[in-house]
């Protein structure tokens, strides 16, 4: 029996340890006062804390220990990965290390860091005024530039500017939905760099490398950067993914990365030069996860459990087959109907929208209303089903 500690709620998470080892007890601290009925049910004790406040940690912690003696502290999202390093550390289990915590939740030391140890990444600046985007802007030669709030995730208030005349309005945007999170004094910006989208998953077992894979990422064209679909393992150069892990590697060591599991995002140029977009110190998110497993014929995420035990699972080291999830597009208005479910008969899907439904834009991960995965040995193979799959179902919307 082992005693798992989940900064966040997860029920994705807690469900992999309840049926991977049925006699496992988990205890959840979360920042929210509602949490999903599937982690309410496999939970064993359930605290709520602000995160970032050590000192609730800390009493809940001295309250907990007293009977239980933890095997892993998980960190479930990017916005407790920190509070999870700082449980970890405390006792006594296996951790991500206090660089990495700290770097791979802020966006903004992120990029001083990388660019402390030459970590290809984009040109950027800290705008604490739209005045400063318009300088950033013109400076650029009037290229696209990326506005983005420091610390959120799942690309919430992630914009970018093709125009000058743009700048006021999503700069508005980009502020206001940073001000819910109560990040006030400014944005991230960014140069735009076109290329292709991948990203990087390692595992890191006591400071040793252990798993690496490339994912090919989809993006929906509307002016967002919500992902749309992904592909394991992501059909890629020789020359692109040797840039990759040379400066993965780098991050790793630079960063003194002990026990973690790492999701970075890259964009790869022409001439196939990487450039680092983000860093997450947490296992991937959307059903990433889902198609390691499936390619590398593992249960990734129940080895990253054993793994933030200490128990140095061993990680497979080639694919043996593609994987692809694509999220559905839509129009944004009501739900009328959907075209040919039947083509999504033998796949795992899910559709988390019915008829009279509103949806709306789908400007992050939140907005997005349901996905399907497919694999097969044959890459071709795959992509044929993918695109017959994708002509045939459609969400069927009207505005009025």
């Amino acid at each position: 029996m082992m005693n798992f500690l989940m900064i966040g709620e997860s029920a994705v998470i807690a469900k992999c340890i309840s049926e991977s080892d049925p006699d496992s007890v988990i205890y959840i601290l979360h920042q929210k006062d509602s949490v999903d009925n599937t982690v309410i049910d496999i939970s064993s004790d359930i605290h709520f804390f602000q995160y970032g406040n050590r000192e609730e940690l800390d009493s809940i912690i001295c309250l907990l220990v007293q009977t239980v003696k933890f095997d892993a502290v998980i960190p479930c999202f990017e916005n407790s990965v920190e509070d999870a390093n700082y449980c970890a550390k405390k006792l006594c289990v296996p951790r991500i290390g206090d660089i990495g915590a700290h770097i791979f939740r802020n966006k903004l030391e992120l990029r001083n860091f990388c660019k402390k140890y030459d970590i290809p990444q984009p040109d950027y600046i800290f705008a604490s005024s739209r005045v400063d985007v318009k300088k950033f802007y013109a400076n650029r030669q009037q290229s696209s530039v990326v506005i983005k709030p420091r610390t959120l995730s799942a690309s919430e208030g992630v914009v970018r500017i093709n125009q000058a005349s743009e700048i006021d309005e999503k700069w508005e945007f980009c502020e206001s939905i940073a001000s819910l999170h109560n990040e006030k004094d400014g944005l991230l910006v960014e140069e735009f760099i076109p290329g292709a989208e991948y990203s990087c998953e390692y595992i890191v077992d006591d400071k040793q490398i252990v798993f690496r894979n490339i994912t090919k990422k989809f993006k929906y064209e509307n002016g967002f950067f919500v992902e749309s679909g992904h592909q394991v393992p992501g059909i890629i150069s020789e020359k692109a993914k040797v840039n990759i892990y040379h400066f993965m590697d780098l991050l790793v060591k630079k960063a003194k990365i002990e026990t973690a599991a790492l999701h970075a995002e890259w964009i790869i140029s022409s001439d196939d030069n990487p450039f680092l977009v983000e860093c997450a110190g947490r296992r991937p998110g959307d059903r990433i996860v889902d198609l390691i497993s499936i390619s590398y014929e593992m249960n990734f995420l129940w080895m990253y459990c054993m793994l933030l035990c200490g128990l140095h699972p061993v990680f497979p080291s080639i694919s043996s087959r593609f994987s692809q999830q694509n999220y559905f597009d839509f129009q944004p208005g009501i739900v009328t109907g959907f075209s040919h479910p039947e083509a999504l008969k033998g796949f795992q899907h899910e559709l988390t929208c019915s008829i009279g439904d509103y949806l709306s834009e789908i400007s992050d991960s939140s907005k997005r209303r349901g996905y399907i995965i497919i694999d097969d040995i044959d890459y071709f193979s795959l992509e044929r089903q993918m695109n017959c799959v994708l002509s045939l179902f459609h969400i069927n919307t009207s505005k009025e």
